[in-house]
């Protein structure tokens, strides 16, 4: 499977002269996440900011919806790419801190990410950018929008002094360490949990305050795709033994029908399927509005993989409360991203939204992938 032209942003440069050989361009890292059934691509879009390190592939069924979610991505990466020169205008003989390293203090400055009160409220934050290239002195900040339109945040390098007087400025909700790692007043970080990609990679060696380059200079949304493939009969074609760490199977065709349950998402057959693509301690989340379609979906998890006397290969996750998903932020790494991707999926997706505003219910369950058993006869 040749990935280059999904995630373009992620081709190996070493290797990318192997296109004209006839070869598969590799990335400089795996898919991880899948989301099947993926729908207008809402969840994906979501968790894209919260998840930039990881590779997140919606796979649709739909052709229409497919290349609708392809060019809802395609202008997203288009709106939010980074400039490849930032212009600034600063007072004569003032060092632009721009010009230095990322990271670097020899200014006594740090980069900053300052979010608006209110990302919809156009003159406020117009106001609000215009206080800020006061202070700063420059003539052009960089900001980032959603695919919303809405404000989501502004990123400027900063001296004390001017995060001092950016305090009072009206129109700001929060003004945060870049770093991640610490907090302006170099007390442990204020950031809510769900907005630290660090503390939701589940990979080794991505600890707290880690990064990898790419996400800073490649952009937001660069991360997602979408593919059409009918995930019930090709999901093994796709990916290898144990390549994903999450899949989502959000909101699925109930298939009421009896005679048509063979053809619900979830069965003993598929679930086989999801085991051996998923890496032991990678998680299934399922959600759905209809009650019996979460039964089902909770019996053929739960009974996948028993033997006599044994366990099945897929354990139940505790989850939070629908509205208290935030509370699991301090309980450990872990636990914080299901808590976050709980809320994702039950909030961020466009048929939660609807269950929402219709004041339906949301069944959720996860399951976690134990590791593979050994054989019965195994001492």
């Amino acid at each position: 499977m040749d990935w280059s032209p999904y995630y373009p942003a992620f081709m190996d440069p070493k290797a990318q002269n192997t296109a004209l050989k006839g070869k598969a361009t590799p990335l400089t890292k795996p898919v991880t996440i899948a989301d099947i059934g993926c729908g207008f691509g809402g969840l994906l879009v979501a968790l894209s900011p919260l998840l930039p390190e990881e590779l997140i592939l919606g796979l649709e069924i739909r052709t229409q919806v497919t290349e609708y979610v392809q060019d809802r991505i395609s202008a997203l990466r288009s709106q939010n790419s980074p400039p490849a020169i930032i212009s600034t205008q600063r007072a004569p003989n003032q060092p632009s801190p721009l010009s230095q390293p990322y990271g670097s203090d020899s200014l006594g400055t740090k980069q900053y990410v300052i979010s608006p009160s209110d990302g919809h409220n156009e003159p406020q934050l117009a106001a609000t950018e215009a206080s800020l290239k006061r202070i700063t002195n420059i003539d052009k900040i960089k900001s980032w929008r959603d695919s919303d339109n809405a404000l989501e945040s502004w990123l400027l390098e900063l001296t004390d002094a001017q995060l001092q007087e950016l305090q009072g400025v009206d129109g700001i909700d929060s003004i945060e360490d870049n770093d991640i790692t610490t907090s302006p007043d170099d007390s442990p970080s204020t950031v809510p949990a769900y907005t630290l990609a660090s503390l939701l990679e589940p990979n080794a060696g991505m600890g707290k305050g880690t990064h990898n380059s790419s996400s800073r200079t490649q952009g937001p949304y660069q991360n997602i795709s979408v593919l059409r493939a009918n995930t019930m009969k090709f999901l093994p074609n796709f990916f290898t033994r144990g390549q994903l760490s999450t899949i989502f199977l959000c909101f699925p065709d109930p298939h009421f029908k009896a005679r048509k349950h063979k053809a619900r998402i979830v069965s003993a057959t598929l679930c086989a399927e999801y085991a051996y693509v998923l890496r032991p301690g990678g998680c299934v989340y399922t959600i759905t509005d209809v009650e019996e379609l979460g039964k089902w979906m909770r019996d053929r998890f739960e009974a996948f993989g028993k033997y006599a006397g044994g366990v099945g290969l897929f354990e139940r996750v505790e989850i939070p409360e629908e509205g208290r998903e935030g509370e699991w932020e301090g309980r450990g790494r872990e636990e914080c991203r299901v808590g976050v991707l709980v809320r994702c999926i039950r909030e961020e997706t466009e048929e939660g939204k609807k269950v929402t505003r219709n004041g339906g219910r949301k069944f959720v369950s996860v399951w976690r992938r134990r590791d593979d058993p050994g054989w019965p006869d195994d001492a």
